[in-house]
C-alpha cells in the first residue's frame, strides 16, 4: 500500500511485557470498494503489521470498523501486557483514556479555575 492512502496515522512506541521497545504506526487506509454493496478499509495496527481490512456496507462503516478493529488489536496488546508510549517525551498512553482516544468514551476534562 502507498503511503499516501493511509488517511489516518499515529506514532507510538510500543513496550512489550518483555520491556522489549520499538516504534510503531497506527494506521487506517482509505476505503475502497469491493463490489457494488461491499466496502473496505485498511487497517495496521502497528503491532501485527496489516490485519485482514475492515468491511462493510459502505465507506463510512468501514472506515468506523477499522477503527473498531484498530481498538481491539491495542486493548489486546495492552491486556497482554504491553504499554504505549509517546515517541517523543516517553510518557504512557493512559490505560484508563483508550476508549476516549478512539472516541468511545467521555473525554474527562479539568474544570478551568477563574482568575482572580
Amino acid at each position: 500500500m502507498a503511503a499516501r492512502d493511509w488517511i489516518a496515522t499515529t506514532r507510538l512506541l510500543a513496550v512489550d511485557k518483555r520491556g522489549r521497545k520499538r516504534r510503531v504506526a497506527v494506521r487506517i487506509g482509505e476505503p475502497y470498494r469491493v463490489t457494488k454493496r461491499d466496502w473496505a478499509c485498511p487497517v495496521d495496527s502497528g503491532i501485527l503489521g496489516r490485519v485482514a481490512d475492515a468491511r462493510g456496507g459502505d465507506s463510512f462503516q468501514a472506515i468506523c470498523l477499522a477503527i473498531s478493529l484498530t481498538r481491539a488489536l491495542v486493548e489486546d496488546f495492552l491486556e497482554k501486557g504491553g504499554r504505549f508510549l509517546d515517541p517523543d517525551d516517553g510518557t504512557v498512553w493512559p490505560r484508563n483514556q483508550i476508549g476516549a482516544i478512539f472516541g468511545w468514551k467521555q473525554i474527562t476534562l479539568m474544570r478551568l479555575r477563574k482568575k482572580a
